[in-house]
């Protein structure tokens, strides 16, 4: 299952959406028969991501919504959920949904600092938190 979400990582860097929803859905169905729910999530993030990437920005935003669910209810706090907490909260901020986005910003910081020692965009989500503050 790791290495069919690699490749979704891969597909999608390579915008071919369309093969690397194809492997989400394996690597879904695969995650769910072993209950594997770090890899479900992960299927979750991508598939959101593609929404946007595609202009399907209100899927997106609710794709996401979900992905926070499961993360919250498997109790997920991993780097790479941080980073898409940060990619969420930048998409709530650019349609202007500031007090969502200022939640969104400071569950990432708490989950950055956590993992401080892994690569984080922490700078960028103190600015953001700064500039929402100021609002």
């Amino acid at each position: 299952i790791k290495l069919q979400v690699e490749l979704c990582d891969l597909l999608f860097k390579q915008n071919r959406f369309a093969d690397c929803l194809t492997y989400i859905e394996m690597v879904k169905n695969d995650s769910y028969k072993i209950q594997e729910t770090y890899y479900i999530r992960r299927a979750m993030e991508l598939h959101s991501k593609i929404l946007y990437r595609t202009g399907q920005v209100e899927e997106s935003i609710e794709k996401a919504e979900e992905v926070i669910m499961h993360a919250k209810t498997n109790y997920h706090d991993d780097p790479k959920y941080s980073r898409f907490l940060g990619d969420y909260g930048e998409l709530l901020f650019e349609r202007k949904d500031y007090e969502k986005a200022l939640s969104i910003f400071k569950e990432c910081l708490d989950l950055s600092l956590i993992h401080i020692s892994e690569p984080t965009r922490q700078a960028e989500i103190s600015y953001a938190v700064f500039c929402l503050k100021k609002k």
